[in-house]
């Protein structure tokens, strides 16, 4: 399949908020009319993912770091900004960055840096109270996936949350199931694909990964996340889980 980090950094060149939210209302033509639609919907999801950390671990220290991985155009940043003294940003497209930089500028937002990432953080030099990602990790394909969740929740300090988001399963019909693996597998067919869509000829595609659950949960529990709230999402015909967890101090899960 073709390199996800390639076609991300051309989302981020060409069509940003699309490439965050895949709705034609956050489209490049329409984004201007619907840029507080689209920055609203991010701030409804964190109070309510933060107002989920209250009920199930007694909330998140609001006064420490954030971390959000594959940040975009910094939809989540902004409300995690409000809520933290100070949000990390990560993402692979610097175009993505750039618009993030300019976005959380023009909200008034100084206490935000944002960074370009491959998702290696063997020797990143924060640790967070709180790590989001959210309709990311599904882009990335699953062996690299597992090693960026394993370096994620590493970056979670004792007593830190960590939310993140993976697919699970799609519900395709068999028609939509081979139409998927001709458009990803076989060469120049996006081109057809993107024309009977009515999109750009050239647009760039999004690969889809299904994660299993049961390893994901042994990752959180090898690093000593052994109680966590798991919220099951569907995503037109995508199951999803969000899935929480506290950091705890001790001896973590065996291997």
């Amino acid at each position: 399949m073709v390199s996800t980090d390639r076609n991300w950094r051309r989302w981020g060149a060409e069509d940003p908020y699309y490439g965050v939210v895949s709705h034609p209302q956050f489209s490049g033509r329409n984004i201007d009319q619907n840029r507080n639609l689209f920055f609203n919907s991010g701030e409804e999801f964190i109070a309510r993912i933060l107002a989920k950390a209250d009920r199930c671990f007694a909330g998140v220290r609001k006064n420490g770091f954030a971390l959000d991985f594959g940040c975009g155009v910094a939809r989540l940043t902004v409300p995690l900004a409000r809520r933290f003294s100070h949000v990390d940003g990560l993402d692979v497209s610097p175009g993505m960055l750039e618009e993030a930089r300019r976005n959380c500028k023009s909200f008034g937002l100084g206490n935000v840096e944002f960074y370009l990432s491959n998702g290696d953080f063997a020797h990143w030099p924060r640790q967070y109270d709180f790590v989001n990602s959210y309709i990311v990790l599904q882009h990335i394909p699953r062996r690299r996936g597992y090693a960026i969740i394993d370096r994620l929740l590493g970056l979670v300090t004792v007593g830190g949350i960590a939310m993140l988001h993976v697919s699970l399963r799609r519900s395709l019909s068999r028609a939509h199931a081979a139409a998927y693996q001709v458009r990803h597998k076989i060469p120049f067919s996006r081109y057809v694909f993107n024309l009977l869509q009515g999109r750009h000829l050239l647009a760039p595609q999004m690969q889809m990964n299904e994660y299993n659950l049961v390893r994901v949960l042994g990752i959180f529990c090898r690093h000593k996340m052994k109680d966590v709230a798991i919220t099951f999402e569907n995503h037109r015909g995508v199951e999803t889980a969000m899935i929480m967890g506290r950091k705890q101090d001790g001896c973590s899960c065996a291997s």
